[in-house]
């Protein structure tokens, strides 16, 4: 699969377009897999982790909760935790969510495709 090559989808966020690279939906499983195409100088709303999201970072930066994530590493964000991401440089990020994320003002956000 060309990951790179997957729709851009909006994901209600500016700033940040998903590719959605595997559904569970039609398997027991409530999961997702998606790569996020985060540009230079984006700044997340806070939302909370409903279950278990892991992020890889391919390529550029991303700041969690203010601690700095580059090219190749893993951030693992627990259930129930609050999270805020941001960009000063862009990023290519590949997340794998196991429930969907929730958002304080119920706008119609969706970072993981659910």
């Amino acid at each position: 699969m060309t990951i790179d090559a997957l729709p851009r989808i909006e994901t209600g966020l500016a700033g940040l377009l998903r590719q959605d690279i595997y559904d569970y939906a039609h398997s027991a499983d409530v999961r997702r897999m998606a790569q996020w195409r985060v540009r230079p100088e984006t700044e997340l709303p806070a939302w909370r982790a409903s279950d278990w999201v892991e992020l890889w970072v391919r390529g550029g930066e991303i700041a969690v909760n203010g601690e700095r994530a580059w090219a190749n590493c893993f951030v693992v964000i627990e259930p129930g935790a609050t999270v805020r991401i941001g960009s000063g440089y862009g990023a290519l990020v590949l997340g794998w969510a196991e429930g969907r994320e929730q958002w304080d003002d119920g706008a119609g956000r969706n970072l993981f495709g659910f």
